[in-house]
Protein backbone atom coordinates (compact mmCIF):
# COMPACT_ATOMS: atom_id res chain seq x y z
CA UNK A 1 0.00 0.00 0.00
CA UNK A 2 1.37 3.69 -0.89
CA UNK A 3 1.87 6.44 1.67
CA UNK A 4 -2.03 8.03 -0.11
CA UNK A 5 -3.74 5.11 0.05
CA UNK A 6 -2.76 4.80 3.35
CA UNK A 7 -3.37 8.18 4.59
CA UNK A 8 -6.86 8.03 3.40
CA UNK A 9 -7.97 4.81 4.74
CA UNK A 10 -5.95 5.09 7.83
CA UNK A 11 -6.23 8.77 8.68
CA UNK A 12 -3.96 10.24 11.35
CA UNK A 13 -6.98 11.35 13.56
CA UNK A 14 -7.96 7.82 14.37
CA UNK A 15 -8.00 6.62 17.73
CA UNK A 16 -6.30 3.19 17.56
CA UNK A 17 -2.77 3.74 16.44
CA UNK A 18 -1.61 1.32 13.90
CA UNK A 19 2.22 2.40 13.53
CA UNK A 20 3.53 5.45 11.46
CA UNK A 21 3.05 6.52 7.65
CA UNK A 22 6.41 5.89 6.96
CA UNK A 23 8.95 3.17 4.84
CA UNK A 24 11.41 2.18 6.94
CA UNK A 25 12.96 0.13 3.45
CA UNK A 26 13.33 3.25 1.65
CA UNK A 27 15.04 5.55 4.63
CA UNK A 28 18.48 5.71 4.65
CA UNK A 29 18.69 3.42 7.69
CA UNK A 30 17.36 0.39 5.87
CA UNK A 31 21.02 -1.68 6.39
CA UNK A 32 21.27 -0.45 9.83
CA UNK A 33 19.75 -2.55 12.45
CA UNK A 34 17.36 -1.13 14.57
CA UNK A 35 18.48 0.05 18.13
CA UNK A 36 16.41 2.09 20.46
CA UNK A 37 19.01 3.63 22.22
CA UNK A 38 20.44 5.13 19.44
CA UNK A 39 19.12 7.47 17.56
CA UNK A 40 20.86 7.18 14.72
CA UNK A 41 19.21 4.20 13.82
CA UNK A 42 15.54 5.46 14.14
CA UNK A 43 15.38 7.37 10.34
CA UNK A 44 12.67 9.42 10.90
CA UNK A 45 10.40 7.39 12.57
CA UNK A 46 8.74 9.51 15.73
CA UNK A 47 8.74 12.41 13.35
CA UNK A 48 6.38 10.74 10.96
CA UNK A 49 2.82 11.17 10.66
CA UNK A 50 0.86 8.36 12.33
CA UNK A 51 -1.54 5.86 10.43
CA UNK A 52 -4.87 5.09 12.60
CA UNK A 53 -7.77 3.53 12.22
CA UNK A 54 -10.75 5.29 13.14
CA UNK A 55 -13.37 2.45 13.66
CA UNK A 56 -15.20 3.57 10.75
CA UNK A 57 -15.54 0.44 8.83
CA UNK A 58 -15.05 -3.43 9.15
CA UNK A 59 -15.94 -5.22 12.46
CA UNK A 60 -13.34 -2.71 14.18
CA UNK A 61 -11.63 -5.64 15.59
CA UNK A 62 -7.93 -6.28 15.56
CA UNK A 63 -5.13 -8.18 16.85
CA UNK A 64 -1.39 -7.72 16.71
CA UNK A 65 0.84 -10.72 16.53
CA UNK A 66 4.33 -10.61 17.50
CA UNK A 67 7.59 -12.23 19.37
CA UNK A 68 8.80 -11.09 22.72
CA UNK A 69 10.59 -8.04 22.20
CA UNK A 70 8.38 -7.25 18.95
CA UNK A 71 7.56 -3.93 20.43
CA UNK A 72 3.43 -4.42 20.74
CA UNK A 73 3.28 -2.42 23.64
CA UNK A 74 5.06 0.08 22.81
CA UNK A 75 4.47 0.59 19.25
CA UNK A 76 0.24 0.06 19.37
CA UNK A 77 -0.81 -0.62 23.46
CA UNK A 78 0.88 2.70 25.06
CA UNK A 79 0.09 5.35 21.51
CA UNK A 80 -3.78 4.23 21.32
CA UNK A 81 -4.22 4.89 25.15
CA UNK A 82 -2.85 8.32 24.95
CA UNK A 83 -5.13 8.99 21.92
CA UNK A 84 -8.06 6.77 22.37
CA UNK A 85 -10.86 9.10 23.86
CA UNK A 86 -13.38 6.62 24.93
CA UNK A 87 -13.43 3.74 27.67
CA UNK A 88 -10.71 0.99 27.80
CA UNK A 89 -10.28 -1.89 29.54
CA UNK A 90 -6.53 -3.28 29.29
CA UNK A 91 -4.77 -6.30 30.99
CA UNK A 92 -1.50 -5.08 32.51
CA UNK A 93 -0.30 -8.19 34.10
CA UNK A 94 3.29 -6.35 34.33
CA UNK A 95 1.55 -3.22 35.92
CA UNK A 96 4.07 -0.94 33.67
CA UNK A 97 1.55 0.46 30.90
CA UNK A 98 -1.37 2.10 33.72
CA UNK A 99 1.96 4.09 35.30
CA UNK A 100 3.01 5.77 31.60
CA UNK A 101 -0.91 6.42 30.50
CA UNK A 102 -2.61 7.45 33.52
CA UNK A 103 -1.90 11.13 33.50
CA UNK A 104 -2.67 11.64 29.87
CA UNK A 105 -6.07 9.09 30.56
CA UNK A 106 -7.21 11.83 33.31
CA UNK A 107 -6.75 14.66 30.66
CA UNK A 108 -9.03 12.96 28.49
CA UNK A 109 -11.47 13.58 31.49
CA UNK A 110 -11.41 9.33 31.94
CA UNK A 111 -11.67 7.70 35.63
CA UNK A 112 -9.42 5.20 35.75
CA UNK A 113 -9.70 2.50 37.96
CA UNK A 114 -6.52 -0.09 38.72
CA UNK A 115 -7.37 -3.42 39.65
CA UNK A 116 -4.44 -4.97 41.41
CA UNK A 117 -4.71 -7.58 44.06
CA UNK A 118 -1.97 -5.43 46.26
CA UNK A 119 -4.45 -2.97 46.45
CA UNK A 120 -8.20 -4.37 47.22
CA UNK A 121 -9.66 -1.31 48.37
CA UNK A 122 -10.26 -1.30 44.72
CA UNK A 123 -12.34 -3.40 43.01
CA UNK A 124 -16.08 -5.13 42.56
CA UNK A 125 -17.39 -8.03 43.96
CA UNK A 126 -17.61 -10.24 41.02
CA UNK A 127 -20.92 -12.07 42.63
CA UNK A 128 -22.97 -8.76 42.28
CA UNK A 129 -24.86 -9.88 39.42
CA UNK A 130 -25.77 -13.44 40.86
CA UNK A 131 -29.48 -13.41 39.91
CA UNK A 132 -29.96 -10.10 38.57
CA UNK A 133 -30.54 -11.28 34.82
CA UNK A 134 -32.99 -13.70 35.03
CA UNK A 135 -31.25 -16.71 35.99
CA UNK A 136 -32.38 -17.92 39.52
CA UNK A 137 -30.06 -17.35 42.38
CA UNK A 138 -29.35 -20.83 42.73
CA UNK A 139 -28.23 -21.44 39.13
CA UNK A 140 -25.73 -18.39 39.38
CA UNK A 141 -24.19 -19.74 42.37
CA UNK A 142 -23.70 -23.09 40.53
CA UNK A 143 -21.87 -21.11 37.86
CA UNK A 144 -20.04 -19.60 39.74
CA UNK A 145 -18.53 -22.56 41.07
CA UNK A 146 -18.61 -24.37 37.94
CA UNK A 147 -15.82 -20.71 36.78
CA UNK A 148 -13.48 -22.05 40.02
CA UNK A 149 -13.59 -25.10 39.23
CA UNK A 150 -12.17 -24.70 35.24
CA UNK A 151 -9.73 -27.06 34.93
CA UNK A 152 -10.92 -30.88 33.85
CA UNK A 153 -8.29 -32.50 34.66
CA UNK A 154 -8.00 -36.64 32.91
CA UNK A 155 -9.98 -38.96 35.46
CA UNK A 156 -8.20 -41.45 36.22
CA UNK A 157 -10.69 -43.48 38.36
CA UNK A 158 -14.22 -42.77 39.56
CA UNK A 159 -13.00 -42.23 42.48
CA UNK A 160 -11.43 -38.83 41.03
CA UNK A 161 -14.72 -38.47 39.67
CA UNK A 162 -15.99 -38.80 43.15
CA UNK A 163 -13.95 -36.13 45.14
CA UNK A 164 -14.02 -33.58 42.25
CA UNK A 165 -17.95 -34.05 42.36
CA UNK A 166 -17.88 -33.50 46.20
CA UNK A 167 -15.20 -30.77 45.95
CA UNK A 168 -17.49 -28.68 43.63
CA UNK A 169 -21.00 -29.27 45.89
CA UNK A 170 -18.84 -28.00 49.07
CA UNK A 171 -17.53 -24.67 46.86
CA UNK A 172 -21.20 -24.33 45.92
CA UNK A 173 -22.62 -24.82 49.35
CA UNK A 174 -20.41 -22.36 50.68
CA UNK A 175 -20.93 -19.62 47.85
CA UNK A 176 -24.67 -20.10 48.58
CA UNK A 177 -23.97 -19.43 52.37
CA UNK A 178 -22.21 -16.43 51.78
CA UNK A 179 -25.26 -15.10 49.36
CA UNK A 180 -27.76 -15.89 51.32
CA UNK A 181 -26.36 -15.82 54.79
CA UNK A 182 -27.22 -12.18 56.71
CA UNK A 183 -24.53 -12.55 58.82
CA UNK A 184 -21.82 -12.26 55.98
CA UNK A 185 -24.53 -9.36 54.19
CA UNK A 186 -24.45 -7.61 57.85
CA UNK A 187 -20.46 -7.33 57.84
CA UNK A 188 -20.14 -6.42 54.32
CA UNK A 189 -18.61 -9.93 53.33
CA UNK A 190 -20.52 -11.44 50.44
CA UNK A 191 -17.77 -11.48 48.20
CA UNK A 192 -15.11 -14.04 47.32
CA UNK A 193 -12.87 -13.34 49.28
CA UNK A 194 -15.30 -14.02 52.14
CA UNK A 195 -15.84 -18.01 49.73
CA UNK A 196 -11.78 -18.34 50.32
CA UNK A 197 -11.68 -17.25 53.22
CA UNK A 198 -14.04 -19.84 54.93
CA UNK A 199 -12.39 -22.60 52.33
CA UNK A 200 -9.48 -22.22 53.70
CA UNK A 201 -10.46 -22.82 57.46
CA UNK A 202 -9.34 -26.27 59.14
CA UNK A 203 -11.89 -29.03 58.33
CA UNK A 204 -13.30 -28.67 62.53
CA UNK A 205 -13.55 -24.82 62.09
CA UNK A 206 -15.38 -25.64 58.54
CA UNK A 207 -18.02 -27.82 59.35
Amino acid sequence: MDNATAAKIFPEQGSIVLGERYRVDKDSVTEVNFDPRHKETWGKGGKAPLVAFDQGFGSTHGIVFAGSGGYKTTSVVIPTCLKYPGSMVVLDPSTEIAPMVSDSRLSLDQDIYCLDPKHPEIGFSVRDWVGQFGSSIEEDIATVAAWLMSEKPRLASGADDFFRTNAEQLITSVIAHVVFSDQQNAAGQRSLRAVRSILTKPEENLK
